[in-house]
């Protein structure tokens, strides 16, 4: 897994809410990230739906690390869009913590809690 690029996918549910996945490992903040064609294409116009930021398969060990998250979160604000957070791991609950981004994004242990957070914002 190390060396791989942090992929972002984009999967809409609907009308309902989008969940954006990301996957991949950075250990050094070197981590290159991979947004490609249909993805790109809607981080440029995405929809005005409540996002679910999912980082189950995001393995980040370092604050540099957070860039791409940063990136996502602020592209989705910059849009007016709700944005919640799940599962992030140890190291970037505490690095979340230390860099006092804990008090900005909406952190949530499963993505159950951060569709229900992320629709009850959206209302």
């Amino acid at each position: 897994m190390y060396g791989d690029p942090i992929s972002v996918t984009v999967k809409p549910h609907g009308q309902k809410y989008v969940v954006v996945e990301v996957e991949g490992y950075c250990n050094d903040g070197n981590g290159e990230v991979q947004v490609t064609g249909m993805t790109k294409d809607y981080f440029q116009h995405p929809q005005q739906l409540p996002h679910v930021i999912d980082l189950e398969k995001f393995d980040g060990r370092c604050a540099a690390c957070l860039g791409p998250i940063v990136s996502l979160y602020k592209n989705c604000k910059d849009h007016h869009i709700t944005v919640t957070f799940c599962h992030l791991n140890e190291n970037l609950k505490e690095l979340a913590e230390i860099t006092r981004l804990n008090k900005i994004f909406d952190i949530y242990d499963s993505k159950k809690e951060a569709l229900i957070a992320s629709l009850l914002i959206f209302t």
